[in-house]
């Protein structure tokens, strides 16, 4: 991936869709990165599913940086953490503690506004 000045991943650089089968998935968070794109600055989870037929397949869930506790960020991170996130942890530099963590990751088709096919994270438990 590349970075620009300000530390944000360029959304160009970002892996190509990915396709998996629909539901449930056992997997790992691998990364969590800024980035920008047409919407703004958003937050990257990356996640490598781990067992069956799409082991190793990374699939990205993204959400716009917010500190509110009803964002879409507080809630991939109340389901990462199995509890509320605190003001300091919507507020920081999130990820680093984070990476590594297993989870179970709910795919579904879904199609991007230029009609492509991919699989997109709909929902993360701990």
């Amino acid at each position: 991936m590349h970075t620009k000045g300000n530390g944000l991943v360029h959304a160009e650089s970002l892996p190509g869709l990915v396709l998996v089968a629909n539901g449930e998935h056992s997997a790992r968070l691998v990364d969590v990165f800024p980035f920008a794109n047409a919407h703004g600055e958003r937050l990257g989870f990356s996640y490598e599913i781990q067992a069956g037929p799409d082991a190793g397949a990374v699939l990205i869930q993204s959400a716009a940086r917010s500190a509110s506790p009803t964002s879409k960020v507080a809630t991939i991170l109340r389901d990462l953490l199995g509890r509320e996130p605190t003001p300091d942890e919507l507020g920081a530099a999130i990820g680093p503690e984070l990476v590594g963590l297993s989870c179970r990751i709910t795919a579904r088709e879904e199609r991007n506004r230029a009609g492509r096919t991919y699989s997109a994270v709909v929902n993360v438990v701990r």
